[in-house]
């Protein structure tokens, strides 16, 4: 790292160096010199940088996770820096802070704070330590805020009802008190603080709204507070403070009812000017979800609800929106937070560049420490886009080279990529098969090393013994993947249908009720079933059985299908204006009297108007995890079911072989013959 970089980086802003100049004991204790100085001014004034957070994501349907992520805010691309999530979440809002001396990120987790993650961001690389708690409070460290000036990083140490300041050092975790004193009561927000590296001033908002500010030397812990004044009535006044070093002024939003303006505080008197006139978004963003862009003068924060929210750029000295972007990612959830500008000196090229597949388009991803970046795809084709997609014209074998560029230089990184032709797999037709038999299904393919079948067989080929929807997936030597799905269909089935009868139940539901169990028969094998019939009705009831179509009753209890036709099963029954409600069961038996082909539960009701139906088979779900929106299917054969949300709310029920996922991600619940299975929903 050069000592400008150093400088640049260490500072992290125009007024320090300059400050620097007029402060001999401030240059003699930081090493700076008026060479140094002059370099920084002339890097820093050319510097930019980017948007550093971390993406909140639970789509894999176990616990949630974070993954260290840089945003663009123009398209409101999020790229991860690794597809290694940093850590499980249970952190804070807001609750994060950047070193761009060594291009670290971090922040604090757990249920009261006691891991610190840092988060490499010329790598992407994560490492968690575990935080001590010097004095047994109930937070040992929050609100953290990194100090360029000593490389430490402070924060609020909440005990009760109080708050003192404490100080952590990265090198090892330890958390220090830097006065035992109280420095202020609590009701604050997490995440709302900054800090002034130039003066030693860490500040923070308490107040049941945000109306007092606190002011603290870093060096010894003493705290003096300023009321903060309301201009326009605001819920608060100002949140998400971002010290500004260009004008010595506290920026943040100012929150009325629906509403965000950016507002600025004189962190002398307190005082709070709006200075957008109009609102920059809507409201529902988060504790502490802002930076501020120093070079270009901007303040930024994120809103909206998760899985749609936006980034929002406002001009500092004007007020305007500069930019608003939906946020957007390639996988995964599409939630932001704990966001941090990072500004970049020295470059350092780094990038995602994924196997091609089918196509042979790559979509590559900028993860650089740079202002600009230009691409050479090794196949005579170049870019300078930032996340450029290329279209390579056959497969084969290229290296990709990545130059990222800043006002101090350039780096270079080279990635060696594989195009493939991709792999496709065929399991042929949907097919049928009679009860007793095995059918073969085989997912060999040329070319494919891995098989992946959702029965959780990893063989080329399985055998099948019942109806159901069987997929497998393959995988090639470069990561290339081939799917495919067949539906194989149980020849016997017994279906009640409840449909036909509605009309009856709604005009006269003292007279006639009609279950009917449809059997379905398309092989030559036996014409002749026994079936077994058990019910129970109130008293006064009375039923009577029919059959209909290609189906005739025999004597006693067997019935007869003509072969490859269909026929209907009804029961009957007349509650003779008696309320109540009929059970039964009804059992298909093949012609030897020994295997039992099916069984079938119905529900008769003149007072709920309404048969249900509950099959004896254990129920599958496919796919689970399901997109959202996309069809479920619970069984070759409709079954009763009753979906819940993961609070306990019913949200559908019927009977059915297959359901509409919910148009929402998240945790559900699917019930059906007395079992209760888990459903994923993604996005």
């Amino acid at each position: 790292m050069s000592f400008a970089k150093a400088l640049v980086l260490n500072l992290n802003n125009l007024a320090f160096v300059l400050s620097s100049l007029g402060n001999p004991s401030l240059m003699k204790k930081t090493g700076i010199t008026l060479l140094s100085c002059l370099l920084a001014v002339s890097a820093l004034l050319a510097q930019s940088g980017r948007i550093v957070g971390l993406q909140f994501d639970n789509s894999n349907g176990t616990s949630a996770v974070l993954y260290p992520t840089f945003t663009d805010e123009t398209s409101g691309v999020m790229t991860r820096l690794s597809q290694t999530p940093s850590s499980s979440d249970q952190f804070s809002s807001g609750n994060s802070t950047v070193d761009p001396v060594n291009y670290k990120y971090y922040y604090i987790r757990g249920l009261n704070g006691h891991q610190l993650i840092t988060v490499d961001l010329t790598t992407g690389m994560a490492t968690s330590s575990g935080v001590n708690n010097p004095n047994n409070a109930n937070i040992p460290l929050t609100n953290i805020q990194y100090n360029p000036a000593d490389g430490f990083i402070y924060g609020v140490n909440m005990v009760g009802s109080t708050l003192r300041f404490a100080k952590l050092d990265p090198s090892t975790s330890l958390v220090s008190l830097v006065n035992s004193n109280p420095i202020s009561s609590d009701q604050f927000l997490s995440g709302n603080a900054t800090i002034d590296p130039v003066s030693g001033t860490y500040y923070y908002v308490r107040g049941a709204q945000g109306n007092q500010l606190i002011r603290v030397d870093v060096q010894s812990g003493t705290s003096t507070s300023v009321s903060i004044t309301n201009p326009n009535q605001a819920l608060q006044p100002i949140l998400n403070i971002q010290w500004n070093p260009q004008d010595s002024m506290l920026y943040g939003l100012n929150f009325t009812m629906g509403q965000l303006r950016l507002a600025k505080m004189d962190p002398a008197t307190g005082v709070v000017t709006l200075v957008s006139s109009g609102p920059t978004s809507g409201d529902m963003f988060s504790s502490g979800v802002a930076a501020l862009d120093v070079d270009a003068q901007s303040f930024v924060y994120v809103r909206g609800v998760p899985g749609a929210q936006q980034i929002v750029r406002v001009d500092v000295a004007t007020g305007q929106v500069q930019n608003s972007s939906a946020l957007s990612v390639n996988a995964g959830a599409k939630n932001l937070t704990n966001i941090e500008w990072l500004p970049v000196s020295d470059p350092v090229s780094r990038f995602d560049a994924p196997t091609g597949c089918g196509d042979y388009q790559v979509s590559f991803a900028d993860l650089s420490l740079s202002d600009n970046v230009s691409w050479d795809f090794g196949d005579g084709n170049q870019s300078t886009s930032a996340n450029p997609t290329h279209m390579y014209a056959a497969p084969g074998t290229y290296t990709v080279r990545q130059i990222a560029n800043t006002s101090l230089g350039s780096d270079t990184s080279f990635q060696t990529i594989s195009i493939s032709p991709g792999i496709a797999l065929n399991l042929g037709p949907d097919v049928s098969i009679f009860p007793g038999d095995t059918i073969t299904l085989d997912a060999t393919t040329t070319g494919a090393v891995n098989y992946y079948w959702n029965t959780l067989a990893t063989t080329p080929s399985i055998e099948v013994t019942q109806g159901g929807t069987y997929s497998c997936v393959i995988l090639d030597s470069t990561g290339c993947f081939g799917r495919d799905t067949v539906e194989v269909t149980s020849k016997v089935t017994l279906a009640i249908d409840d449909t036909s009868n509605t009309n009856v139940y709604a005009t006269n539901a003292a007279g006639a009720l009609e279950a009917v169990v449809w059997v379905e028969h398309f092989k030559p094998m036996s014409s002749t079933y026994f079936y077994e019939l058990d019910v129970t009705t109130p008293e006064g009831w009375t039923m009577e059985e029919v059959c209909s179509n290609g189906m005739e009753k025999l004597a006693g209890n067997q019935i007869r299908m003509a072969a490859n036709s269909e026929g209907g099963f009804h029961i009957v029954f007349n509650p003779n204006g008696i309320s109540g409600v009929a059970e039964g069961m009804l059992t298909l038996i093949d012609e030897s009297n020994t295997d039992v082909l099916r069984n079938s539960m119905f529900i008769v009701s003149n007072t709920t108007l309404s048969v249900g139906q509950v099959s004896d088979r254990e129920f599958n779900l496919f796919p689970n995890p399901a997109q959202t929106g996309s069809t479920i299917r619970i069984n070759e054969e409709p079954v009763p079911f009753e979906l819940y949300g993961i609070n306990g709310v019913l949200l559908q029920q019927g009977i059915n072989n297959e359901i509409a996922a919910p148009l929402s991600s998240g945790v559900y619940f699917l019930k059906s013959q007395d079992s209760m299975q888990r459903v994923v929903v993604i996005e």
